[in-house]
């Protein structure tokens, strides 16, 4: 009797064991873009794939060109699928169970939570009405003086930044003004245009410093703007984030850029973090939850303007 006990509890446990391992799944997927079908396993229907599902170890995909599939695995690590062709779940694994960095796992699940929040926006119809608010805001921006692209304080990392601003009505000619820490005047230009490139090295901006400029156009100023170059130990560690990054999530990956643009954003160098973030929706031009996330991100910097844009 204790024998049969025995075996019917082993097999018991195996069981639940084999029932355990096919319950589990592997990925969810985050965002599909274009015409991307699965199979599940004992299956013979191609179904198409779409957010928020889930796919398990036997699981059959199959991309067409042009489309574009974005997977978070269960341990956290996301991939990304932009070829055509078939694939097997399984096989995909390999990519997702790669070792990364401290710095890489937190600004991933970062941007995970982030565009799982979008995508319910998305789905609730929330979304369309923050859009329509980002339009009004649009319509509502003009103001009195000269409105810059940028926010007040502007962090960098390397020796050149562009500055931007928007047109005054009736002006015809503008004047850049940049003070250092001592409120005297190292740069006084003249321009017939609203953008202006600045080469930080051979003005002798110094590290760790504020720079103030400003400008002015038929007798209205903007506000006061600083740009502060960052110390030579902190750009050294940014760089070194940002390849741990650019290695492990791939230069060329949208949720890459994803990732660098939020850790850029979290150290405030802005102009890196816009880049990374328009890199990231060239890559995929239709995923609209790419131009929200960007979209976001401007407004949190009172760029509500650039932030309609966006997601127009």
């Amino acid at each position: 009797m204790k024998k049969a006990q025995f075996f019917f509890a082993i097999a018991l446990s195996l069981l639940l064991s084999l029932s355990l391992a096919f319950a589990g799944h592997e990925f969810n997927v985050l965002t599909t873009k274009g015409d991307i079908k699965v199979k599940r396993e004992n299956s013979k229907k191609w179904e198409t794939l779409d957010n928020g599902q889930k796919l398990f170890t036997k699981d059959q995909i199959k991309i067409k060109k042009g489309a574009y599939l974005s997977l978070v695995h269960t341990n956290g690590n996301p991939i990304e699928v932009n070829k055509s062709g078939n694939y097997s779940v399984s096989k995909l694994l390999s990519k997702a169970n790669t070792k990364k960095s401290d710095v890489t796992k937190k600004f991933t699940s970062f941007i995970l939570d982030e565009l799982a929040e979008s995508d319910d926006l998305l789905s609730s119809g929330d979304l369309s009405d923050d859009m329509s608010t980002l339009g009004a805001t649009e319509r509502a921006f003009v103001k009195n003086g000269i409105n810059i692209r940028l926010p007040k304080s502007t962090y960098l990392i390397d020796n050149k930044i562009d500055i931007s601003w928007y047109e005054l009505k009736g002006a015809s000619s503008y004047k850049f003004t940049l003070r250092n820490p001592d409120d005297e005047v190292i740069l006084s230009k003249e321009l017939n245009s609203t953008e202006l490139s600045i080469n930080l090295d051979e003005l002798k901006v110094e590290n760790g410093e504020c720079y103030y400029w400003s400008i002015s156009a038929d007798g209205k100023d903007s506000e006061e703007y600083c740009l502060f170059r960052m110390t030579t130990k902190t750009i050294s560690e940014i760089n070194n984030d940002v390849q741990n990054i650019s290695n492990e999530l791939g230069k060329d990956a949208a949720l890459g850029q994803l990732v660098l643009a939020s850790y850029y954003a979290e150290k405030k160098v802005v102009n890196k973090a816009i880049k990374a973030f328009k890199t990231a929706i060239e890559i995929s031009p239709d995923v609209e939850k790419y131009k929200f996330l960007y979209a976001k991100y401007l407004r949190s910097l009172g760029l509500e303007e650039e932030a309609s844009k966006a997601m127009n």
